[in-house]
Formats: structure tokens, sequence, C-alpha cells
């Protein structure tokens, strides 16, 4: 069976790195070529996305996005509030 590895954007990863409740230590002891992810000299495969989607506990298809997703949620929290 051969590996299918998926091309993503190093800045989407890091992005939902921060968004978690993960550190990046949490993430390099997990996932043993993560730093080659990052400095993209290796894409994950299909498998470690998906893991680190669950332990990131974030959508798989946001690891997939060409650019990091910018939300400024204290603004939509303004702009909902009951008056």
């Amino acid at each position: 069976m051969s590996t299918i590895r998926v091309d993503v954007n190093p800045e989407v990863i890091l992005d939902a790195i921060s968004k978690s409740n993960r550190s990046m230590e949490d993430v390099e002891k997990r996932f043993k070529t993560f730093n080659k992810w990052i400095n993209n000299e290796l894409s994950p495969t299909f498998n470690q996305l998906t893991d680190l989607s669950k332990f990131l506990r974030v959508p798989f298809g946001y690891l997939l996005l060409s650019t990091p997703v910018k939300v400024n949620l204290h603004a939509y929290h303004n702009e909902r509030s009951i008056t």
C-alpha cells in the first residue's frame, strides 16, 4: 500500500496549534516528524494529518486551507449582543 502525503501550509498548522490548548512541545512529542512539516522538508501523511486534527481538536478541513483564518471573535460577539 502506498503512502499518501498531503501538502499543507505550515502557517495553517501553527495557527491551529495556537488556537488549541496544546503546546508546541506536546505536538513535537506526539508527531516525531513535526519539525520537518513546519520546515517544508516533508509533508505529513493523510493519517498523520487526521491524527493531528483530532489531537488539536480542529476540523480536518481547516488544516487543508491555503492560509490561516483570521477571526476577531470579540468583534463578532459585540454584533450579536441583545439590546
